[in-house]
């Protein structure tokens, strides 16, 4: 297979001397992409995990390596960097694959998130831009746990970390160049943590739970972690286990009754375990949940909110940069609640961000509130 002139073949790693052997060969900087399948299950399956290092690419058969030993060593190596793009989902792969977050990581998207306008571009939206060559993306939806891969799926793989290396040099020279690499740096410890809540506070993710009474929280709250350690015990994903939808029904009508729960949840799954969610709503009244949503802001604070996205907005367009990263919604939210309460900023708007936009919103904030600033 001839991807470009100075890459001619691909490389199976199939064995685990092979990826041994791999692993030793690496210098200061590998290309890292993964190919996994998440349609059925809760956790991601994965099919394929991509490499280019030394001008050659290299495709690891996870269905074949068992002694990833070395290849985790490599992920959380400070002195060799793991060059990805958009990485969050290959990164919570790696944690829930080997228990690790990888160290010294270089996301391709979020560097161009400081050089341009683009948030969220794509791969070969940034090949293209960059490097002037157009990708096929035909296999995007492709079944990768299937053997043999096709032709196509192979060049599709290939193609993922063939251009990471280019992208990253001209990336890192035009951040120094416009003095925001330290920035990019600091935004990358935050984003080599992937989010993860716990099975006791998912309830806090769902939407419409901010108006329910402490009792009826105090439910939710156990009916999320029922759905949550039960998904994660059986691997399937949430929604064939209850929908948000069901649990908050249950929850505003504290359903207590074996027949009337299973009225309103009605997978297979889930009825063979209501057993064990009545178990966890015993003695819910007496409990009171420490955390809850947040709710709508007020009038006043939703023009505070405006008034503060167009501002970082118009400053992200001066200094090229995608607006996102000066002032994403529920970010301003957070901040606006955060100030609400305790007069400070909230710490997405400390750090780097401080001196951009985070002086200016700590005024408007002082002024909204009638705190001194």
């Amino acid at each position: 297979m001839r991807l470009r002139e100075d890459v001619t073949s691909v490389d199976w790693i199939e064995d685990d001397k092979g990826l041994a052997r791999l692993v030793a060969s690496f210098k200061s900087e590998i290309g890292v992409d993964t190919e996994f399948v998440r349609t059925n299950t809760f956790y991601a399956k994965i099919g394929l995990v991509q490499v280019f290092s030394n001008s050659r690419v290299s495709l690891i058969d996870p269905q074949k390596v068992k002694d990833w030993a070395p290849f985790i060593e490599a992920l959380v190596s400070k002195e060799l960097t793991k060059i990805m793009h958009a990485s969050q989902e290959d990164l919570e792969l790696f944690r829930d694959m080997f228990g690790i977050i990888p160290k010294n990581v270089f996301d391709c998207q979020l560097a161009n998130a400081f050089l341009d306008g683009n948030f969220s571009i794509s791969y070969s939206g940034l090949v293209s831009r960059l490097q002037g060559v157009t990708l096929e993306k035909s296999e995007t939806r492709s079944d990768w746990l299937v053997r043999p891969l096709t032709a196509n799926q192979e060049k599709y793989a290939a193609e993922d970390v063939l251009y990471l290396e280019d992208i990253y040099f001209s990336l890192t020279k035009e951040l120094a160049l416009f003095k925001k690499l330290e920035w990019f740096l600091e935004e990358m410890d935050r984003l080599v943590r992937p989010e993860e809540f716990p099975p006791e506070k998912y309830y806090l993710r769902l939407k419409g739970a901010w108006n329910l009474t402490d009792r009826k929280l105090s439910y939710l709250q156990a009916a999320c972690q029922w759905r949550e350690e039960l998904a994660r015990q059986l691997d399937l994903p949430r929604v064939r286990v209850a929908s948000d939808s069901e649990l908050l029904e249950l929850s505003r009508g504290e359903l207590l009754g074996f027949e009337e729960i299973t009225g309103v949840i009605r997978s297979r799954v889930a009825r063979s375990s209501i057993n064990v969610l009545l178990s966890k709503l015993d003695g819910y009244k007496l409990r009171s949940p420490k955390e809850r949503s947040a709710s709508p802001l007020v009038s006043g604070d939703r023009k505070l909110l405006k008034k503060m996205q167009t501002y970082a907005h118009q400053k992200a367009r001066r200094m090229s940069m995608a607006p996102e990263l000066l002032g994403r919604k529920r970010d301003l939210e957070q901040c606006i609640r955060t100030f609400d309460a305790n007069a400070n900023l909230s710490e997405i708007f400390l750090g780097w961000r401080k001196e951009i936009v985070g002086n200016d919103f700590s005024r408007m904030l002082s002024d909204h509130f009638g705190h001194a600033a």
